[in-house]
């Protein structure tokens, strides 16, 4: 039959009759009808058909619809033109599925026949759906990974950067592709080089620590894997680098498969992401068959890649039947839903976090040692145990409370015994723990406790118990701020001090009655001097022209009135306070330009350098102008022979700090302490009421005043006032 077919002067027919009889490839022919003439036993073989079932019938007949028409159009193509084609169709075979095939189709139009060779090609379209499904994997995992992966060329240039990327980082792929990466700080770049120069020698960076740029300045800590990416032959070509946010939990890698040994570029691509894995993880399919094993998984089983993949989970490891695991697992399967649990393993002695991703196609797991945190854990709750068995048994009632809504968390047993009143009535009523502090008091502990400082606070106030007898309290009070840096609990740990202070009130009104007489002698002796001048003078009046000694009388009389004016301010400092935010550069700027032309008077200048920044303060703006006048008349009248009064301002510890210094004659060290003492001054005529009303109104405000100086070279005041919270 060959004969028929074939001339050739270089082969027998029988020769050309044996080849296509044991050739692998499919050989047939038709008429130019397309009606089949011959086929070959490989052919046969593969439809799965008799040789007697396909001669006589058409081709086209076995041919897929959706491939019949550019099928037959080929056909006619080589009747008509005479040239050799090739085309790639659905075959039918017997058992009625179709295969891929390709065949070339040449004319022989001696014979007016078709001659076709066929080559199977289901393994190489199976191949292609496989590529196109691992490049869907790999392209799920690029577009929904939680890390921010970007890909560098050897160059250091970015060739792509994933969403993650953007939203941890702030730039887009656009922005970045091509460029050098954006995201390491100018003082980290050599170490970066380092770690490049280390990845590009085949060494993969796991788990490494390093803060990194975003696009609005601002640092972040991230935890970085890089590694190196290779192409088929191995050669390093790029690497990668995830970078992971410290704050956030890592989610399971989902897109698992073990790919083919014809799309091994792929596969390196998508194994060198997944190796950089920093947790145990493994991927099963459908079937429970192991898909694939990192390699901290593996060493934790300690069993090599090659035994595991490919085998089935149950049998690999029959002790997982009937545990903990195989329900989570199967339920996840399942139900399509995620899974999380945690185990204590004794075979590796620690705690574990395990959760599932299911998929169409399988089940990824993911295994977390949480050994440490649990052992923290336990450790927190014997260290509350402790702190708990501590604060039950101390003298000082220790209490707990939410900042919203003032609800009580916790109070120690000692409440009872220092308010003699009920813990489990006070759990029931909250406000019961107002209700039982003194009515004058409570508006202040309200106060206390609404308008809380960042630094531990104390303060005392008095409660009544059901006796009716008043005890005073010292409370030391701690806020508790969140992450968002927001008050979220108070601390309270309170002390009975009424005996205490009971001694302190003996000790102040001893201390009172040695002011009073101090007092009562400055008193006594300064208006007594400006009297008795103003009684010679009177009785001279008589005797000699009045106007003569009238404006002597007139300004001991002055005098007088200025040391009772002295003594009303220090006897009621607090007389028609207002209290208001305060600029104390612009309080300075007023009173230097108030106070400037007495300077000059006495040839002197007065300059400043304030701090352009200076937080606000809180105070009364008279008081604070007077203590300032005060302190500069008195720099003033320290420097006979004129000079300069420098005033400054700064900002330090939460504190607004004012400086004046002068070039006066300076105050021995001896003389410094007593300064603010009533009616001790440096001056002939000063009483040191001035110092004393200027110390007392530093101290209303919280502040503090304090002096250094050196004879000859001159004083230097420092004043410490709060920086103005606003609440």
């Amino acid at each position: 039959m060959a004969n028929n077919f074939f001339n050739s002067s270089l082969v027998s027919p029988e020769e050309i009759e044996w080849f296509i009889q044991m050739t692998k490839e499919m050989f047939a022919a038709t008429d130019h009808d397309g009606i089949i003439r011959f086929v070959n036993p490989a052919l046969t073989s593969v439809l799965g058909y008799d040789e007697k079932e396909l001669i006589g019938k058409s081709f086209l007949d076995y041919i897929h619809s959706s491939d019949f028409e550019n099928t037959r159009e080929k056909f006619e193509e080589v009747i008509q033109c005479g040239k050799s084609v090739t085309v790639e169709n659905r075959s039918l075979c017997k058992d009625g599925n179709y295969i891929w095939m390709s065949w070339s189709g040449a004319s022989m139009a001696s014979q007016k026949m078709v001659l076709m060779i066929g080559r199977d090609m289901s393994r190489q379209k199976r191949l292609e759906r496989e590529l196109i499904q691992s490049n869907q994997y790999f392209q799920s995992f690029w577009e929904n990974t939680d890390d921010a992966v970007d890909l560098i060329d050897l160059e250091g240039n970015v060739i792509a950067v994933n969403r993650a990327f953007e939203k941890i980082f702030g730039w887009t792929n656009e922005e970045v592709k091509g460029q050098k990466l954006p995201i390491i700080p100018d003082s980290f770049y050599s170490e970066f080089q380092q770690i490049k120069a280390r990845v590009l020698s085949g060494e993969k960076m796991v788990n490494y620590e390093a803060m990194r740029l975003r696009k609005d300045g601002s640092m972040i800590p991230v935890s970085i894997t890089a590694s190196p990416i290779r192409n088929e032959v191995g050669e390093i070509v790029a690497f990668s680098g995830i970078s992971r946010d410290n704050s956030m939990l890592v989610e399971a890698q989902r897109e698992l498969i073990n790919q083919k040994k014809e799309l091994k570029k792929a596969n390196e691509r998508l194994e060198n992401i997944l190796q950089s894995i920093i947790e145990a993880f493994f991927f099963v399919d459908d079937q429970w068959n192991i898909v694939y094993v990192n390699d901290v998984l593996a060493n934790m089983w300690k069993k090599n890649q090659e035994e595991l993949v490919g085998g089935n989970l149950w049998d690999t490891f029959p002790e997982v039947r009937g545990t903990i695991y195989e329900y989570y697992y199967k339920q996840s399967m399942n139900t399509q839903e995620p899974q999380r649990f945690q185990v204590y393993s004794n075979l590796y002695k620690g705690y574990f976090e395990i959760c599932t991703f299911p998929s169409s196609t399988g089940l990824a797991v993911n295994i977390r040692d949480i050994t440490d945190y649990q052992m923290s854990l336990q450790k927190l709750r014997e260290s509350e145990k402790q702190v708990r068995e501590i604060t039950e048994n101390i003298n000082e009632v220790f209490c707990v409370h939410n900042v919203e809504g003032f609800k009580l968390l916790y109070v120690s047993a000692a409440f009872e015994k220092v308010w003699q009143r009920s813990i489990s009535d006070l759990y029931q009523n909250h406000f019961q723990y107002i209700e039982t502090v003194h009515e004058e008091d409570r508006e202040y502990l309200m106060y206390q406790f609404t308008h809380y400082k960042e630094e531990p606070d104390e303060f005392e106030f008095r409660i009544i118990r059901p006796s009716g007898e008043i005890r005073w309290i010292r409370s030391r009070q701690t806020v508790i701020y969140n992450k968002a840096k927001q008050p979220k609990r108070i601390i309270s740990v309170m002390e009975d001090i009424t005996e205490l202070k009971e001694k302190d009130i003996l000790i102040r009104k001893g201390d009172k009655l040695g002011a009073v007489g101090q007092l009562a002698a400055g008193i006594a002796h300064e208006i007594r001097n400006p009297l008795t001048t103003i009684k010679g003078f009177v009785q001279l009046w008589g005797k000699e022209s009045q106007t003569k000694y009238s404006d002597i009388i007139l300004s001991e009389l002055q005098r007088i009135e200025f040391i009772m004016n002295e003594f009303l301010m220090l006897a009621k400092p607090h007389q028609e306070l207002q209290m208001e935010k305060l600029n104390l550069n612009k309080i300075l700027n007023e009173v230097i330009t108030f106070m400037q032309p007495e300077a000059l008077l006495h040839n002197a200048n007065i300059i400043s350098a304030l701090d352009y920044y200076l937080p606000e303060t809180f105070g009364e703006m008279k008081q604070i102008k007077q203590v300032i006048i005060n302190l500069i008349k008195n720099a003033l009248e320290a420097m006979p022979n004129g000079g300069v009064i420098t005033m400054t301002t700064k900002h330090e510890n939460n504190r607004v700090i004012m400086e004046l210094t002068d070039e006066g004659v300076g105050i021995p060290k001896d003389r410094i302490a007593r300064l603010g003492e009533p009616f001790y001054s440096n001056k002939e005529k000063g009483t040191g009421l001035g110092l004393m009303v200027s110390f007392k109104i530093i101290q209303n405000h919280k502040g503090t005043i304090s002096f250094e100086s050196e004879e000859g070279k001159g004083t230097k005041v420092m004043i410490s006032l709060p920086v103005y919270e606003e609440r």
